[in-house]
């Protein structure tokens, strides 16, 4: 397992600091614990589960842990994972408008 510092080289980032785990195997991000300024821990996330999609690989289930908020997570899971272009009429004028409100 490898174990990754990040530190941005400016302060206008939403993460200055990351802390990876990565799978020496495969070089799978196994889980990513994000600092504020003031390396505060502000988020750890969690990829326990990768589905391979043609060459690509891609996380299948994410967890994001708020570490500000007692209790708070996220979790995401992606099923029937696919990276075929999607068609345009998927992101209309109107549904991007709607979504930047």
């Amino acid at each position: 397992m490898y174990i990754i510092d990040l530190e941005a080289v400016h302060n206008e980032v939403a993460d200055p600091y990351l802390r990876l785990w990565v799978s020496q195997k495969d070089n799978l991000v196994l889980k990513m614990e994000s600092y504020s300024l003031t390396k505060r821990l502000m988020r750890t996330a969690l990829f326990p589960s990768y589905v391979k999609v043609g060459r690509a690989v891609v996380p299948r289930v994410m967890m994001y842990i708020d570490e500000l908020v007692e209790g708070r997570r996220t979790q995401i899971t992606l099923n029937e994972v696919s990276l075929n272009d999607l068609p345009d009429t998927v992101f209309t004028k109107a549904f991007v408008e709607r979504a930047n409100r």
